[in-house]
């Protein structure tokens, strides 16, 4: 054989190696799972400020890239002097409430985690004196190429269905214990019966649309998976200090309000004046764990 032809067969060969070390593995088929790990269904939880919003979303390594979506709202079960109906809504949240940059995922999970724990607050329960809270969720992919157990190429939807959806009753006393941490498995809380899963089977090229498994769409759930532990407790008990800007003070602690001021001595000898502090964001310490 001549050395023209083996310097070919050389490149080729190179040629090959080099397409498949850029070859990105595949990330689909794989199941979407999202849990409520607190507050705990049914349970009364501690009045703290902040008070803890935290849920763990399974596979989320292999969704990341697809626009996988993600929101919670709290409401106040009690009727108030201007809500005769009672259900206030007190607060909401979603990805860029922990620092993330848009409400749709993209790229790499932080923390190239399998199971990423969303951890968020809210302040309204600390500031409020009502017992009865409701708390419900949603997921999905914003893009759906299924179209009634077929696939479509020419026309993929952008709409934000199906998903998943859940709903959890909760109270909250000054007497009661802040326990992050638990033994058992978690309590999935669901609308209507549902699976709090949904099953990915691929996607349509070269939009890449996904398309859902629908043999196996909602597949059973497996909220053992999460290990909520004294080191998910403390990266809540990191991220809630965090928000609230305290120095010098544990959590849960008699603060009932943020720690985000500070004085700050003037040359004149007249009284500091107050200065905001910046405030970590609750989602870049997921990154650095």
């Amino acid at each position: 054989m001549s050395w023209p032809s083996l310097f070919l067969i050389s490149l080729c060969f190179q040629g090959d190696l080099g397409a498949r070390a850029a070859k990105k593995p595949d990330l689909l088929p794989t199941t979407l799972e999202v849990d409520l790990v607190f507050p705990r269904p049914n349970e009364t939880h501690q009045r703290t400020w902040p008070f803890p919003i935290v849920f763990a979303i399974q596979g989320a390594k292999n969704i990341w890239p697809y626009q996988l979506f993600f929101n919670w709202e709290l409401r106040n079960l009690e009727r108030t002097e201007n809500n005769t109906r009672g259900e206030t809504v007190h607060d909401r949240g979603d990805y860029e409430d922990v620092g993330l940059p848009t409400q749709y995922t993209n790229g790499k999970v932080p923390g190239d985690e399998d199971i990423f724990y969303y951890i968020d607050y809210t302040v309204r329960i600390g500031e409020y004196r009502n017992t009865n809270f409701s708390i419900m969720w949603s997921a999905g992919i914003r893009g759906n190429c299924s179209k009634g157990g077929e696939v479509s190429v020419s026309s993929p939807s952008q709409g934000p269905e199906p998903r998943i959806k859940g709903f959890a009753l909760f109270q909250v006393s000054d007497d009661a214990p802040m326990d992050i941490a638990m033994d058992s498995c978690l309590s999935p809380q669901l609308n209507d019966g549902e699976r709090n899963t949904l099953r990915i089977g691929g996607t349509v090229t070269p939009s890449q649309c996904i398309f859902y498994d629908e043999e196996n769409f909602r597949p059973e759930p497996n909220p053992c998976a999460v290990k909520v532990d004294s080191a998910l407790a403390s990266r809540v008990t990191e991220s809630m200090l965090a928000r609230s800007g305290c120095k010098d003070v544990s959590w849960p602690d008699e603060v009932d309000g943020p720690c985000d001021v500070e004085k700050e001595d003037e040359p004149s000898g007249a009284e500091g004046r107050l200065v905001p502090k910046v405030i970590i964001f609750a989602g870049m310490l997921l990154g650095a764990l």
